[in-house]
């Protein structure tokens, strides 16, 4: 990496002391200064509490095999900032990184100037990944929401082809709502007129909500249905993702295929096959081998995510051991719930400190844990992941995103080797 890119990581981390959200209007004042670049691009915008990234994966895959290029935003990154803007599997160069993100800087600094707010860290992001993509014209681009949607950076976008709504859960409560139905109401807010939105599987409660915000928006609602998944005699599709969850998600992305084709978007049967298929998605149920063991990398960061790796974990033939971390702000309790739904399957519990982030503590986690299966807490991340690496038979790391990424770039050298 250049000199430059690590000074423009390092001023942008700093942003959160002095960002301040201003509802939509940073970005709307930014887009005006910038010129309007997200009013250039074809885009698919998604928003949802899980599945949000392996739903983004998997469509850019499948209209990756169709022929066209495909810029996708999505957060967090697991190591390099990098891999939340890319156009195909390509990601923004440093270079380009900078000079985006400078102009960004230079329109903030001279809204400030006029007395606005200075914008936030993910304000930042948007619009440096906006202005690439309005300038390297892919056919289209796959925009992933932070939190929530109504209010969220990527909500400028005026008119999207098509809107996705992947399943939402309690997550983020002290910004979005304490129930599901706010919550709900919260992810609605990328509804456009007349664009169809595609909702994956979800509780009834916030099914009711979203046809209601859909029909208030007069928004084409299509809902995901069941589909044929690869069987014994080989019919129907192939997942490269692992997780029964993964099927969901899959379900969610072949509805919004047939609705892009309705809008007149060539996409191949064969094409969405392949790319089914051939979707690579790091952090979410990925197996690594590292020392005398393998490592499963799963980011399950909420109760409902923590709640489906539980239930994975105890459908396994052979027993695991489990690495966790988890951010301070975060329900740790409920992801403990969920993961525990597979205790009969765990060996031992290895609980870590997240590097850079506030974090649970180790000895906290154990503690809540209350003995339900035998628990180690380290005082650091290097220290737990050699213990797992150190033992045969497979580690579930999970907890957060935060912590799979620290995992990745620690074992780096060791997965080169």
């Amino acid at each position: 990496m250049t000199e430059r890119f690590t000074e423009a990581i390092q001023w942008l981390e700093d942003v959160p002391r002095y960002g301040h959200k201003d509802g939509l209007n940073n970005m709307l004042r930014l887009m005006d200064r910038l010129g309007h670049p997200e009013r250039h691009l074809k885009v698919i915008h998604v928003a949802g509490t899980n599945g949000k990234g392996s739903c983004c994966a998997m469509l850019q895959q499948i209209l990756m095999e169709s022929g066209y290029r495909v810029g996708m935003f999505i957060s967090p990154h697991l190591v390099d900032y990098r891999e939340r803007i890319r156009i195909d599997h390509d990601l923004i160069n440093p270079e380009n990184f900078v000079s985006y993100l400078d102009r960004v800087r230079a329109a903030n600094e001279t809204l400030v100037s006029e007395g606005f707010p200075h914008a936030t860290f993910f304000e930042f992001l948007t619009s440096t990944a906006l202005l690439y993509f309005a300038d390297a014209q892919p056919d289209f681009c796959i925009l992933e929401t932070g939190v929530g949607g109504r209010l969220d950076a990527t909500n400028i976008i005026e008119q999207p082809v098509c809107c996705l709504i992947t399943s939402i859960s309690l997550d983020h409560t002290r910004v979005l709502g304490n129930t599901m139905e706010e919550i709900a109401g919260e992810k609605a807010g990328i509804m456009k007129a007349g664009v169809p939105v595609v909702i994956a599987k979800e509780p009834n409660c916030v099914t009711q909500v979203l046809r209601q915000k859909a029909e208030e928006k007069t928004s084409p609602l299509y809902m995901a249905a069941p589909a044929c998944f690869l069987t014994r005699d080989g019919q129907g599709y192939s997942l490269s993702l692992q997780g029964a969850y993964q099927y969901d998600n899959a379900e969610a992305v072949l509805k919004t295929v047939r609705v892009l084709r309705l809008t007149g978007i060539s996409i191949p049967e064969e094409a969405v096959a392949r790319g089914l298929e051939h979707t690579i998605w790091p952090g979410r149920m990925q197996r690594i081998c590292v020392g005398e063991g393998t490592l499963i990398l799963d980011g399950a960061h909420n109760p409902d995510a923590a709640r489906r790796l539980g239930q994975w974990i105890g459908s396994q033939e052979e027993p695991v051991q489990v690495l966790l971390g988890v951010l301070s702000k975060k329900d740790s309790s409920g992801v403990l719930s969920g993961i525990l739904l597979g205790k009969e399957k765990i060996t031992r519990m290895l609980c870590t400190p997240i590097p850079g982030e506030d974090s649970v503590d180790a000895e906290m986690l154990e503690t809540m844990i209350q003995r339900q299966v035998p628990c180690i807490p380290f005082p650091d991340l290097k220290a737990a992941v050699d213990a797992a690496a150190g033992t045969r038979g497979t580690t579930i790391v999970c907890g957060s995103l935060y912590l799979i990424g620290a995992v990745l770039e620690y074992i780096e050298p060791w997965i080169r080797k």
